[in-house]
């Protein structure tokens, strides 16, 4: 399967940075061609400036300031996000990547009528993330970046299949509670 594999994080040593190898590696291991964006690495431009957002809705015109991006997801057949939660969602980084590149006549159609998924080639698509806070203290607000990143199955077939791990309390965590999540991550991915 094509996977584009997408890392929302500022350290090239930090634990969301060692779950990304892991996930590569695993994917890799899975056979899985692989194409990877680093947004922070890479240096993403995550503000829609005031003339890309006024020819939003003209396509195929709105694809040519991230044209790179769009051709990558339009390439795979899955998606991979990693990232760490920040105040209840995911890096800006992220959410400015989600409004560039998710555009009309690439993710979706408007015409007359309901909304039209046009991801249809994507069959599944992974949340890896952590959190500083418990599970109940993410459900207590009703977890926004599962509703956020929920969001993605309005642009993907129906039979997408979603997967979504978090490891919780990730300030606190222990070595081995942080190996586990990484053995987590390796063997759900190799069965994608």
């Amino acid at each position: 399967m094509r996977v584009l594999a997408i890392l929302a994080h500022p350290s090239a040593t930090s634990f969301t940075a060692a779950v990304f190898t892991e996930a590569l590696a695993a994917l890799k291991e899975g056979g899985h061609e692989v194409r990877t964006l680093d947004l922070y690495g890479e240096g993403f431009e995550a503000r829609l400036s005031d003339p890309e957002w006024r020819m939003n809705a003209k396509v195929p015109e709105n694809r040519a300031p991230v044209a790179g991006p769009v051709e990558d997801l339009l390439w795979a057949e899955a998606l991979v996000f990693v990232f760490p939660t920040w105040w209840t969602g995911p890096p800006a980084i992220l959410k400015g990547w989600l409004d560039r590149v998710f555009l009309p006549g690439v993710v979706f159609e408007l015409k007359d009528g309901p909304f039209r998924p046009l991801l249809t080639q994507i069959k599944v698509w992974a949340v890896i993330t952590t959190a500083g806070s418990a599970w109940w203290q993410v459900m207590a607000l009703l977890d926004p970046v599962r509703v956020l990143m929920r969001a993605l199955r309005v642009a993907v077939s129906p039979q997408a299949k979603p997967i979504f791990l978090r490891l919780y309390k990730m300030d606190s965590t222990t070595e081995e509670e942080r190996a586990r999540f990484l053995a987590r991550v390796t063997r759900r991915l190799k069965r994608l």
